[in-house]
């Protein structure tokens, strides 16, 4: 059996999740970027959480045409990765982002006001690009930011925010919902449309970046 001696305590953890926080702060670049990331992906990772039930009782998908659309979902998401890794490179990692940002957008405006499943399909395809393009730009323009002899902390406390950031979204959604219910799926749509709000905070917060593409 392991030895609890070889575990860093607790208190150890916080104190040096303090100290790469205090230095985050001291990248301003960083910090703005790891804010705009936080509401960006609160947003795509909420709309994973809803979509399943979004699709079934108010665009009445079945079982059947969900893991479809999931399917197309996933390979948009492929396409996107690809395709924003190399916009990254033509146009710098910051304008890459805010480009996924405005699809993100776009998808989510789309699959709130749908009124067809073919109009339903469009949304689905667009956020599985903003899904993955923006797992590869938000990655990419971490390490054009970061001190290179510092990137795994700092790739450390990116995943940490990642993780934390589920929060506010599933809270947002299950407010309205709950709200609205007595109005039946006009409460989804409303609390889906409202997703777009966190995007837009972190369109806000990543227009604040001060960053220049290298070589530029």
């Amino acid at each position: 059996m392991r030895s609890t001696e070889s575990l860093p305590p607790s208190g150890t953890a916080i104190s040096r999740f303090g100290r790469h926080s205090r230095r985050l702060g001291s990248i301003k670049a960083l910090s703005f970027f790891m804010i705009a990331y936080f509401f960006f992906n609160d947003a795509i990772a909420t709309a994973i959480a809803v979509m399943a039930v979004y699709a079934n009782t108010v665009m009445g998908f079945t079982t059947g045409q969900f893991i479809l659309l999931y399917l197309v979902s996933t390979v948009s998401s492929v396409v996107g990765s690809f395709l924003f890794g190399y916009c990254a490179r033509a146009f710098g990692s910051k304008r890459a982002v805010a480009a996924v940002a405005f699809i993100l957008l776009a998808a989510i405006a789309i699959a709130s006001l749908a009124t067809s499943q073919s109009l339903f399909w469009i949304a689905g395809s667009l956020y599985g690009v903003s899904m993955g393009a923006m797992w590869v730009t938000s990655r990419t323009l971490i390490v054009e930011l970061t001190p290179e002899n510092k990137r795994g902390q700092f790739f450390g406390l990116f995943a940490f925010s990642g993780k934390v950031s589920s929060i506010v979204g599933p809270a947002l959604y299950g407010s309205i919902t709950w709200a609205l219910a007595e109005s039946g799926n006009h409460a989804s749509r409303v609390a889906l449309g409202s997703l777009m709000l966190l995007v837009l905070a972190g369109l806000i917060v990543h227009f604040r970046v001060p960053f220049k593409k290298p070589n530029s």
